[in-house]
């Protein structure tokens, strides 16, 4: 079995429009469920394109983005991010689904320090021991190909967003196109069990900074 790693900068923002699709319910691996089993739901509101808000049961926000097309989804825009007490964690840029290489930075507080920053305008870039090679030779390492993908013959790539936090630990890590339930819990496992990182800086001060990454499991 094969699995290969690709990294990215990333960025994400909202808007609203018309004609509200009925709610639809996640559980905690967003996958469809009931209300009774539910820890987010979306509204879907359509004009010329599909603006999507997520929430969590509490009713606070927890995405608000615009899609071209919901099935299959391809994001276009600004998608914003949130926490569970309303500050925004994340901001990344799609065009037609595809990730612009753009950097947004936020403050011990939550708060966007600048938009659209790339990567060369950061005073210190994130770093982990030995680099994104380090970085993906200690995903290598430490992926396990789930046994039950493997015995039903489940491959895929999943594709995940984290943030490198102000303190260096990895966090709001989120599956953003899945593959299996199984990978996508695995994927997920092995990035949050990432050590530390050498934190980002901006004008001296550590900042919060969010990469994009995708593992592929694949059969040899």
């Amino acid at each position: 079995m094969k699995i290969l790693f690709l990294c990215i900068a990333v960025l994400y923002s909202y808007c609203s429009y018309s004609q509200t699709r009925d709610t639809i319910f996640y559980d905690n691996h967003w996958e469809e469920t009931s209300s009774s089993n539910a820890s987010y739901y979306r509204i879907i509101k359509k004009d010329l394109l599909y603006a999507v808000t997520d929430y969590y049961l509490n009713g606070q926000i927890q995405m608000k983005g615009f899609y071209k097309t919901l099935d299959p989804e391809v994001k276009h825009g600004e998608f914003v991010f949130y926490n569970q007490n309303g500050d925004v964690s994340n901001i990344v840029n799609y065009k037609n689904g595809v990730v612009r290489n753009e950097v947004n930075c936020y403050n011990e507080k939550g708060e966007l320090i600048k938009g659209d920053i790339f990567d060369d305008e950061l005073d210190v870039m994130p770093e982990f021991e030995g680099g994104w090679k380090g970085f993906d030779e200690y995903v290598s390492k430490n992926v396990v190909f789930p046994r039950v993908a493997q015995e039903n013959g489940v491959c895929g790539r999943v594709y995940l967003t984290f943030c490198i936090m102000q303190d260096g630990s990895v966090g709001n890590i989120k599956v953003t196109r899945k593959a299996d339930r199984s990978l996508d819990e695995e994927a997920i496992r092995v990035i949050k069990s990432s050590p530390k990182w050498k934190p980002g800086k901006l004008n001296g001060k550590n900042v919060t900074v969010e990469y994009d990454y995708r593992i592929n499991f694949a059969f040899d």
